[in-house]
């Protein structure tokens, strides 16, 4: 009986796996036919991110390259590789990732690329990158924020610079960046040549007197000026500060300067500035100056110093000699009263 037993109960089990198994592979038919249909209609751009998602409408009219600019760069040796490229506030993620918030806090309007190839060299390639901001001190703002190092000074504009591999300038409200696909001296010179034939080809607003033209040049590190569009030393509405690096032997300091609207609002921002460092323990120091109006504190190893003068505020950031940070803010504060006195 056993054995009878046995037999039976195999049967059963071979009956309800054969079952099951048809079962799976009616559900696998199914499932590959549907796949089949789904394939037949899929649609990739619908699967894409839309190119035209965010861009300037596809006018000639609206590049910044016209066409004749364009016979321009193919007379000096470049040709097209690809279409123009125009981005806007609402896609500038799209093509510079990580980076685009910078961009953003400093007045941009719209950024255009394109990449050209030398057709000798096929090998040898560029692209430029043109950023429309609001103005020239914003422009500046991110040409000092995205400054390379082993950089060489670059006779084309006031604010220019090459690298190994690149050209960087500021024109008016454009920022403009050249990235060559390798190190080469005749991509780069050509290079140099349609950066010459840009700011040739757009005409600006010659550069007015700014704040940075008040930071005194004494000692000061080459190349170290920038513009920081917001909250400039993590100070929370602490923005469109001109800051620059100075050195003495063994001491450092950073001077900066800023241009409110009244004297009130500078006064203001002087307040928030102290108010700042106080809150994080700072502790208030004498000025060495007793006719001075500034305001020292002393925190983590460094002084900070602020003033408001006029429109204007101004002081030293991470100072490490108290004389000398005393020294530099006095400067950037003579340097106010003389331009407001001509101004």
């Amino acid at each position: 009986m056993s054995g009878s037993g046995f037999k039976i109960v195999s049967k059963t089990t071979n009956r309800r796996q054969s079952l099951i198994s048809i079962v799976l592979i009616g559900l696998l038919a199914v499932i590959g036919v549907s796949m089949l249909v789904i394939q037949s209609r899929y649609d990739p751009s619908a699967w894409r991110v839309d190119p035209t998602a965010g861009l300037q409408a596809a006018l000639p009219g609206n590049y910044l390259e016209t066409p004749a600019q364009t016979q321009a760069l193919e007379a000096i040796g470049f040709k097209p590789l690809s279409t123009i490229e125009s981005y806007d506030a609402g896609a500038l993620s799209d093509k510079i990732n990580g980076k685009a918030e910078l961009y953003l806090a400093a007045g941009f309007q719209r950024l255009e690329t394109r990449r050209y190839a030398l057709p000798e060299n096929p090998g040898l390639w560029m692209e430029r990158y043109i950023y429309e901001m609001d103005d020239y001190s914003n422009a500046f703002a991110v040409f000092s924020a995205q400054r390379r190092t082993a950089s060489e000074p670059l006779d084309l504009t006031a604010d220019a610079y090459k690298s190994a591999n690149g050209l960087f300038f500021v024109h008016g409200p454009f920022y403009v960046e050249m990235i060559a696909s390798g190190v080469s001296q005749q991509l780069l010179t050509k290079m140099t040549e349609a950066a010459k034939q840009f700011v040739k080809a757009h005409s600006v607003a010659e550069k007015k007197l700014n704040e940075i033209d008040l930071l005194p040049n004494q000692n000061r590190i080459a190349d170290s000026e920038i513009l920081v569009a917001e909250n400039a030393f993590g100070i929370d509405g602490f923005n469109q500060v001109y800051s620059a690096r100075y050195k003495w032997e063994q001491d450092e300091a950073t001077g900066f300067i800023t241009r409110r609207n009244t004297a009130e609002e500078a006064q203001k921002q002087a307040r928030e500035f102290a108010d700042y460092f106080l809150n994080y323990g700072g502790e208030a120091v004498a000025s060495p100056d007793t006719g001075s109006k500034m305001s020292i504190f002393f925190i983590l190893d460094f002084y900070e110093i602020v003033f408001s003068e006029g429109d204007y505020t101004g002081g030293v950031h991470e100072a490490t000699d108290l004389d000398k940070a005393v020294f530099l803010a006095g400067e950037i504060q003579n340097a106010i009263r003389e331009f407001s006195r001509a101004d």
